[in-house]
């Protein structure tokens, strides 16, 4: 049970609010009050929140040696050794494979966008993160591939739905803006003689 709770944990579903971004095609489509669109919509949601915390696990698999020595992430289940990593990784293999079964059963461009976004995460995870401006632009064209996958969701049943060009621009940009003044927020705190 320990390692159960520890799972769902190393999962952060605080963070799942990101993926709400799969909403933004319903809500431009105006297909609020269809019932068959909702379905889709919170499907693509719940997709995008297995993929994203199946990527934070990899993420704390891949930094369990050097959360370990830090103050506050040892504590985390994988860095603790409540969760052990081999489960770990096999669940979230599973979950992540899961999702992309069900993002294609969906509509084939949904698959798509899903897949992309699982392959830029397993790359930001692994590389991107550690490299300056990368690991900026990978986060903003994380939440990209959100609003792609947002109108592709629906285009199994609507397919007449359109990707704005509009959405795109402002969504990357937005993340933009938000990924480099978290990054200097960060940066900051590091500084010589801040507590």
């Amino acid at each position: 049970m320990r390692a159960f709770k520890g799972f769902l944990v190393t999962l952060r579903p605080e963070q799942w609010s990101k993926n709400l971004v799969l909403f933004a095609g319903l809500i431009f489509a105006g297909g609020l009050g269809e019932g068959s669109l909702l379905r889709l919509a919170v499907s693509g949601f719940l997709i995008f929140c297995a993929l994203s915390g199946a990527t934070y696990v990899l993420n704390d698999l891949v930094d369990v040696r050097s959360d370990r020595q830090h103050p506050d992430k040892r504590t985390r289940p994988l860095a603790s050794g409540t969760l052990p990593a081999v489960p770990a990784a096999v669940a979230a293999c599973v979950m992540a494979a899961l999702a992309i079964v069900w993002a294609y059963r969906i509509y084939t461009g949904f698959g798509h966008a899903a897949s992309a976004y699982l392959a830029l995460n397993v790359l930001y995870s692994s590389f991107f993160r550690r490299m300056v401006i990368l690991d900026v632009m990978s986060i903003a064209i994380g939440f990209v591939l959100r609003a792609v996958g947002s109108v592709e969701v629906l285009r199994g049943v609507a397919p007449s739905t359109e990707l704005s060009p509009w959405l795109l621009v402002c969504t990357f940009f937005l993340a933009l803006v938000m990924g480099f003044g978290k990054r200097r927020f960060n940066a900051q705190d590091c500084l010589p003689g801040k507590d």
